[in-house]
């Protein structure tokens, strides 16, 4: 299966009737004095507010922690967290730092689906706010390399929050773009009227990629396309007349990539295919 990234263009969304947030995890990694290059993987708990963590090349770094080394990918993971609460959205918010001359992006794993956090610096810490779906009673949320080699990273102020909705008034947006030869897998932040998310007509492509059908699953839409992606091939999607089920209409948008300062359906939505690999991945980007 060939690797597919997403661009998502920003991750500073106005929440649909937001009226409060439950903060459900902390961790600021205050129990971390020094540093070390030995790692602290096999007693994290000692290190953390919160048991249950769990991780792979992760070292102390006063106050944070430093995940990889040079040639190896590491991770951090939450304990499980019950995160299924208003219909499963919540959102992760940390502050992370990528190490000098190394990837300027990380992974963020939830309960197996990926998401690639981009933009960190290597001279200052930058926060990040990700909104996501799909919250269950035990969540595991995974910070990830992401690349095997010179993936390292920074990571510190893990906070996650469940939102607490009140009446629906904003409009849908674009959560992630899974790409395979034949087909987009395009998932929503909600649940999608159907009529909207299956007209074809509201999907465009270029390159001379047609979308010939649009079929809806909860808040999946599945383009079909033709002719087949290009591996190593750069596209851009753009959604227009998207309504959510309460009615919510997102407005068409011609701001261009990289400079639209909030990603929803009617913008444009960028992503390219690389390497071979095992998995599709979801990817959005830091907060503005």
């Amino acid at each position: 299966m060939k690797r597919f990234s997403l661009l998502l263009l920003s991750v500073v969304f106005a929440v649909a009737g937001l009226n409060a947030q439950t903060v459900v995890l902390s961790e600021d990694f205050s129990a971390i004095t020094d540093s070390s290059s030995s790692t602290i993987t096999n007693h994290l708990d000692q290190y953390t507010q919160v048991p249950g963590w769990a991780g792979d090349w992760v070292y102390p770094s006063n106050g944070k922690v430093k995940i990889g080394k040079s040639a190896e990918a590491g991770y951090l993971q939450t304990p499980a967290l019950d995160l299924s609460a208003n219909n499963g959205q919540f959102i992760v918010t940390f502050d992370a730092k990528a190490w000098t001359n190394d990837a300027t992006s990380v992974i963020v794993d939830v309960n197996g689906v990926p998401y690639t956090v981009e933009g960190l610096s290597t001279s200052v810490f930058n926060t990040f706010s990700v909104p996501l779906s799909g919250g269950t009673t035990s969540t595991i949320i995974k910070f990830q390399g992401f690349q095997a080699s010179h993936g390292r990273f920074f990571l510190d102020n893990v906070i996650v929050t469940s939102q607490e909705l009140g009446p629906d008034t904003e409009a849908p947006f674009v959560a992630s773009v899974n790409p395979s030869d034949n087909s987009l897998a395009v998932t929503f932040n909600e649940a999608i009227d159907p009529a909207s998310a299956q007209t074809v007509s509201n999907y465009h492509l270029d390159n001379n990629i047609n979308v010939t059908s649009a079929s809806l699953n909860g808040s999946v839409v599945t383009l079909a396309v033709s002719p087949a992606l290009s591996e190593g091939g750069t596209y851009t999607l753009i959604v227009n007349n998207s309504a959510d089920v309460a009615g919510n209409v997102a407005l068409t948008r011609n701001s261009k990539w990289p400079t639209l300062p909030r990603c929803v359906p009617n913008g444009r939505v960028r992503w390219m295919s690389t390497a071979p690999t095992s998995a599709a991945k979801s990817i959005s980007s830091p907060a503005m």
